[in-house]
């Protein structure tokens, strides 16, 4: 039974990425090497985000809210990312922004969670906990799937300029999602960090599909 509940949250946490990609229109154009090709960018920029976080923030010798701020921000590696992933795939839009997204969304939750599954998830027939994160990784491919369309959007050359500091700002919050999140529950907003984060990922994805939807019905 350990095993079925490994295999559970693998599904949970990996599925909707197959689905994507089956059930949208890259099963047209099956871009593995596109794919692949992202995979290998959000390796270096991981690793790359990981030399900053090990090395200036120590430095720097930020603690408590400050570390909580500054870490996010460092963040925005995955954004240079991101958009040097989308720049160097080349296709229609749909097929741009759903390559990074399958590609960037499905390496980072297999580095994230696969052994961790396995280790943890295989000593138990069920526990909230990988259930959680499962739950949390599937809210990471919505804010995922906005963060690469606000990227893109960036991109364009016809984009009217009033809608750059929507972009901007809208990108911020993203980067900043985890201390917002964090806040909410320390100041009895919300209850629930998990709930936090969805209301705040729902907030971000739904600026980002109508900035997309009134650029593309053009």
């Amino acid at each position: 039974m350990t095993f079925f509940y490994f295999v559970n949250c693998c599904a949970l946490t990996y599925g909707p990425y197959a689905l994507i990609y089956k059930n949208s229109v890259l099963s047209e154009y099956q871009p593995y090497r596109k794919c692949i090709s992202v995979a290998s960018m959000y390796i270096m920029t991981i690793m790359l985000r990981m030399f900053l976080l090990g090395t200036i923030v120590p430095i720097i010798g930020l603690d408590g809210t400050a570390r909580d701020v500054v870490q996010p921000l460092v963040s925005i590696i995955d954004i240079v990312g991101i958009y040097y992933a989308l720049v160097r795939t080349v296709g229609r839009p749909e097929i741009k922004i759903l390559s990074v997204l399958v590609g960037w969304g499905l390496t980072d939750a297999l580095l994230s969670t696969l052994l961790v599954y396995w280790s943890g998830a295989r000593k138990h027939e069920f526990s909230w906990e990988f259930v959680e994160m499962a739950i949390g990784y599937n809210i990471e491919l919505v804010q995922l799937a906005a963060t690469v369309t606000l990227v893109w959007l960036w991109t364009r050359t016809d984009l009217n300029q009033s809608a750059v500091p929507v972009i901007s700002s809208v990108l911020l919050i993203s980067l900043l999602k985890s201390f917002i999140s964090k806040m909410a529950v320390a100041g009895g907003i919300m209850t629930c960090g998990l709930a936090a984060n969805a209301i705040i990922t729902a907030g971000v994805a739904t600026v980002a599909l109508s900035l997309f939807m009134s650029l593309t019905a053009q």
